[in-house]
C-alpha cells in the first residue's frame, strides 16, 4: 500500500541490536493488514443476534457511563463483531453473570455479551499510573500505555524491554501488563 507516494505496512526486520541501533541482516516482504476476527465471546443465542440491531449512540452511551460509574465491578466495555452485527462486550469482574445480563438489559436494548472480567477499570488504571510514572524516564523508551479490553491487560508501547526495565514491570505485575516492544529477540 502506498500513502502520497511512500510505501506503508508492516515487516519483519532481523538484525543484530547494538546499544540503541539494528544492523538489518534480513527483512520480509510487507504484510498486508488481516482481517479483523470474530470476537464475540459469548455463544450466539437461541434466537441470533438481532441484526436490525436498533443501538444508537444514545444507548452506547448510557451503557458505558453505568459501566464506568462502577468501575470496580467491570472491566471497559468495547464493541465486538460477528460477522457484520456489532455487539457490546462487558467484561464483569465482580458479580454474578446472569443477574448482571438481567441488569445491564435494563440499560442497553440491543446485542449484548457478558462475560467474565480479568482486571477492573479501576485496577487497571491503578496499574496504567504506575507503568506511566516510568515514562518520564526517557532510558525506558516507554512511547505508550492503554488498556487492552479485549484481554485485560494494560499494554505498554516501548521500544525495547531492558533487563533493568524487566525488573520494575515485575514489581508491578508482568501477568497483568502486555509489553509491546518495537525490538523483539529472535525466538
Amino acid at each position: 500500500m502506498t500513502a502520497q507516494g511512500t510505501r506503508t505496512g508492516w515487516a519483519t526486520l532481523r538484525g543484530i541490536w547494538h546499544d540503541r541501533s539494528i544492523d538489518v541482516t534480513e527483512q520480509t516482504a510487507p504484510k498486508q493488514p488481516t482481517p479483523r476476527p470474530d470476537d464475540v465471546p459469548c455463544p450466539t443465542p437461541t434466537a441470533g443476534w438481532k441484526s436490525n440491531n436498533a443501538n444508537t449512540i444514545r444507548e452506547q452511551d448510557a451503557l458505558v457511563v453505568y459501566i464506568r460509574a462502577r468501575p470496580e465491578r467491570f472491566a471497559d466495555v468495547r464493541a465486538g463483531y460477528t460477522g457484520k452485527v456489532t455487539v457490546m462486550v462487558v467484561p464483569v469482574v465482580s458479580g454474578d453473570l446472569d443477574s448482571t445480563q438481567r441488569e445491564l438489559e435494563s440499560v442497553y436494548k440491543a446485542n449484548l455479551c457478558v462475560t467474565r472480567g480479568v482486571l477492573s477499570i479501576a485496577e487497571a488504571n491503578r496499574l496504567a499510573q504506575r507503568v506511566a510514572a516510568l515514562i518520564d524516564h526517557t532510558a525506558n523508551s516507554i512511547s505508550g500505555v492503554a488498556l487492552d479490553t479485549s484481554n485485560g491487560r494494560v499494554v505498554v508501547a516501548l521500544f525495547i524491554v531492558t533487563e533493568q526495565l524487566h525488573e520494575q514491570f515485575a514489581t508491578i505485575g508482568l501477568d497483568k501488563l502486555h509489553l509491546a516492544p518495537v525490538v523483539r529477540p529472535v525466538q
